[in-house]
């Protein structure tokens, strides 16, 4: 009974913070001025999984600039707090602390660029091989003095990767390691395009001539072109180096040459050497 009493109390006293805030944060915003809510994905086509819509939004939802202030519970806190503290000329102090450190101003609705977040948008779907995406972007009311940015979105069939295609123009040790490497690409056929992947390719092919002694050699040497011309949704994926960009150093594979071997010397120091067991 008394554990129900307690989680009463706190009940209403969230409840009551809650309301005080919601008119505290919309109060005291300049004149003429909305408080941005965040932001509201609507897919207008089918193309997609539920499941896969969802994280599509959560990604989107990402990219938006810029974020609307940080809600606890469903109570922007931080805000409320700076709205408390209110205006203070003082370097140092109480209400300062509270405004400018553990407090948050807000967010404007007018701050929200919708055309630069829209490009944003559709960048990112076409990185995810949504080449065909489109958006539009809108503000709409959420609440009073409160509006959230609301994009319109239709991503178009999903291009899959068709088939990798790495394309030797010389005979170097460097382009012949990639070559043999190149069956355990990471762009697999009927896959979809995902420039992350692309990313993680170049990675994986860097790392292998690391590995094989090419040190000078850098991600950005190799050039990933995609050919969405074949049809049917499907892309080609053609990896080659940037001949013109390459470094000569990059070229040069580093071998072991001489090892000198120091048996006197100890790692740790005076330690004693375990191997010399005085113990009879």
């Amino acid at each position: 009974m008394r554990n129900i009493f307690i989680l009463s109390i706190f009940f209403f006293i969230y409840v009551g913070i809650f309301f005080i805030s919601g008119c505290s944060n919309t109060k005291h915003l300049p004149s003429g001025e909305t408080l941005f809510t965040g932001s509201k994905i609507k897919f207008k086509d089918n193309e997609e999984s539920k499941k896969e819509k969802k994280k599509l939004n959560q990604d989107i939802l990402a990219v938006v600039r810029p974020k609307p202030n940080n809600r606890l519970m469903g109570i922007r806190l931080k805000l409320s707090l700076y709205n408390m503290a209110g205006d203070t000329n003082k370097k140092k102090g109480l209400r300062q602390w509270v405004r400018n450190k553990a407090g948050e101003p807000p967010v404007l609705a007018g701050s929200i660029n919708l055309e630069v977040n829209k490009v944003l948008v559709v960048n990112l779907l076409q990185n995810r091989g949504f080449f065909q995406a489109t958006a539009t972007a809108r503000m709409d009311t959420s609440g009073k003095r409160q509006m959230i940015a609301v994009f319109d979105i239709t991503t178009g069939p999903q291009y899959k990767i068709n088939k990798p295609i790495f394309t030797r123009k010389d005979s170097t040790k460097i382009t012949l390691d990639i070559d043999s490497s190149f069956s355990g690409t990471l762009l697999v056929p009927g896959t979809p395009f995902d420039l992350d992947i692309v990313k993680a390719e170049r990675n994986r092919i860097n790392r292998m001539l690391k590995e094989n002694g090419f040190y000078y050699f850098r991600p950005e040497y190799i050039l990933v072109l995609a050919d969405t011309s074949i049809g049917d949704h499907k892309v080609n994926i053609y990896v080659q180096l940037k001949n013109q960009n390459v470094l000569r150093e990059a070229y040069t594979e580093y071998k072991i040459n001489d090892i000198y071997i120091y048996a006197n010397y100890k790692l740790m120091g005076n330690y004693r050497d375990t191997s010399k067991d005085n113990r009879i």
